[in-house]
This record gives C-alpha cells, structure tokens and sequence, in this order.
C-alpha cells in the first residue's frame, strides 16, 4: 500500500504546509493507512481542507501589499498614533489587556499567543494554571492536557510521543472540530504576519473579532491591530491595499485584483501601486504578461463562432483568408492552427501565479 507523501498533498493543495501543519496532520492521522493509492490523497487533502489545523505560518501575501505607495508617510503616522489613543480607550481593548496580563513588548507577542493557544479556558475549568497559561512549554500540564484531548477528539486518542507543538495542534484540531474557527494574524518579533486558526468562541477567537472590527475600521492590517490591541504601541495607517483571487484552468481569466486606496492618493501612486501589484503575480522569469494581439483575437472568436466543426485546418484558412483580406494569414495550415489555439490557450491562461512573498 502506498501512502500519500507531503510533496502530493502540498501539490494537490497548491500551497506548501508548515512542519507544524504536517505534524497535526500525522497525529490526527490525516494520511489513513487504512486507505490508499487516489483515495487516501483525496482523504488527507479533504481533511486538511476542512480543519486548517495546527496553522502557524506566515500569512498569505493576499492580505498585504507587496509595496507601499512612495510618501513620507506622516500622515499616516499621525492618524495611526491618533486612532491608537482611540482603539486603546475602548472597553474591548481594556478588557484583552486586562485579561492578557497587561500591556506587552512586540517581541512577546508572538510567544503569548502560542501559549495561549494551549490557554486552559480552552480545555477545562479544573486545569486553570497561571504558568500553565503563560509558558511556552507547559511540560508539567501534558499529562491533563492530553487527558483532555483524548476524551474530546472526534479522531480518537493522540496522546502518544506528544511534542509541545503538536499538543497545540491536538487542541486546535478538537477544538475547531466543535467550534467555527477564525483567523488570527498577528505579529512576528519582526513585526511580519502570521497567523493561527482559533476557536472563535476562545479569548483568542474574541482578540481575533476585535482586530478585525478595528483594522478595518482604522486602515491597519491585522496583525497591526493586534499589535496596537496588545502592546499599545501606534502603528501607521495603510493608504493601500490589494487581495489577490487567483483561479486556474478554465477559469483562470478570471483572477483578479481588487486594490483599495486612500483618496489623498495621487493617480500617479496608484498607478505606480498597481504595477507593482500585478507584477507580484507575474511568473519569475517573465517581464509581463501580454494578451493576444488584436488580429490573434478576431481568428479566435471566429473560429469559435463559425460552427468550424465540419472543416478542417485547410478549409478553415481559406475561409479566413476570403472572408478577412484585410487580416490575411499567410499560412500553412498548420500554422493557422497553431496561432489559434495559442490564442485560445493565452485567453483561458493569461499566466497569472500565487504572488511571490517578501
């Protein structure tokens, strides 16, 4: 029997998954060696699909900017240090960094929301333990923890050679078994973006609902809001942002783009921004993407709309050739073809891939 691999689950998925995704993935059993061959693929990209455990990576480049508009940018550390004051006065604000412990650095950030993760208002009431909510690496608490787990996964017992990483994976995969989950972006000590899948009904699924309510009412990513949210600290208001809808196959034309920009923006930055957007979805290698030419079109939607069925190439050129003498094509016929399902196949596939991260 042979089981799926990382490499085909990651290419079925047309993204690559974490060490900590794979981990969750391997304790929950994801890759069935009840199955095998196509349907334990199907499977474990099923699972993966539905559960999106044990997420800890960098955030997706859809919800950021590739670059920023060229501007001094004090404005938007004005407004950012303005609306800080105003997100900070909020009772909601209070209330995550009253129940957070207080205000923190960036650097910690990162290391509280892993905690967290494995936070004891998630598993039960009898386990509350300040150092079993603090630490990073709780070793003292696997024993209940796992208890906990074993008795509430829908995929049965996952106790056994438990790494800190993959108890926190456990946990989510339970307990976003038996709660919608929601995206947590947050910052890195380097102040990238990353994000974990939480419980929406956990502290971290209500710190999740309250930076998106406040990034998009203030202008800031994310994992900015959770930043001003956490640490206090004023981050500059974004004037520009894109997300990225990429589609493949036959419905690759229709990706698309959709920026939103400041109105104090001047055509020319946003103009400027959006280059730089769409070449962030240009393959390597590639200095643009081109549509076909105009005399390329009109042959293709002809051809599509002539009922060309019954003729073959050669018929076809001719009847091109009588029909469009201002747009001849010198032929052969096998180059006719060719110049038509290029066109066909550039229409379908402009070209267009997963934005390149920075």
């Amino acid at each position: 029997m042979s089981l799926p691999t990382r490499r085909e689950v990651e290419r079925r998925l047309r993204h690559a998954l974490t060490d900590f995704a794979w981990e969750c993935g391997e304790a929950l059993e994801f890759i069935d060696p009840a199955l095998d061959g196509n349907e334990a693929l199907d499977y474990a990209v099923e699972k993966f699909r539905e559960l999106e455990v044990g997420v800890a990576h960098r955030s997706s480049p859809r919800s950021r900017p590739p670059n920023r508009p060229r501007r001094s940018g004090a404005r938007e550390r004005a407004l950012g240090i303005i609306y800080a004051q105003i997100v900070s006065e909020a009772v909601e604000t209070q209330r995550i960094r009253r129940l957070a412990g207080g205000l923190m650095s960036v650097g910690a950030v990162a290391s509280w929301v892993n905690a967290s993760s494995v936070g004891l208002d998630w598993v039960s009431k009898d386990l509350r333990s300040a150092n079993f909510a603090t630490q990073v690496n709780p070793a003292s608490a696997f024993g209940a923890v796992a208890s906990w787990v074993n008795a509430n996964s829908v995929d049965g017992p996952v106790a056994r050679g438990l790494t800190f990483k993959k108890l926190q994976a456990a946990i989510l995969a339970t307990q976003l078994s038996h709660d919608p989950g929601v995206g947590l972006l947050y910052p890195s000590s380097k102040g990238a973006a990353w994000e974990l899948k939480v419980p929406k009904r956990s502290f971290l699924g209500y710190l999740a609902e309250w930076s998106k309510k406040v990034a998009s009412q203030y202008g800031w990513r994310e994992h900015d809001a959770v930043r001003v949210i956490l640490t206090g600290e004023p981050r500059p208001v974004e004037v520009a942002s894109v997300s990225y809808s990429l589609r493949y196959g036959v419905l690759s034309a229709t990706t698309r783009l959709t920026l939103v920009v400041d109105p104090d923006l001047e055509p020319r930055e946003v103009a400027d921004f959006y280059r730089t957007c769409r070449k962030n979805i240009t393959p390597e290698g590639r200095k643009r993407i081109r549509p076909p030419g105009d005399e390329a079109l009109a042959r293709l939607e002809w051809f599509l709309s002539q009922g060309n069925a019954h003729r073959n190439w050669s018929e076809r050129l001719a009847a091109w050739n009588r029909l469009h003498p201002d747009m001849r094509h010198r032929g052969p016929a096998r180059i006719f073809a060719r110049d038509v399902q290029d066109a066909r196949r550039r229409v379908i596939d402009p070209g267009w891939r997963l934005p390149r991260r920075s």
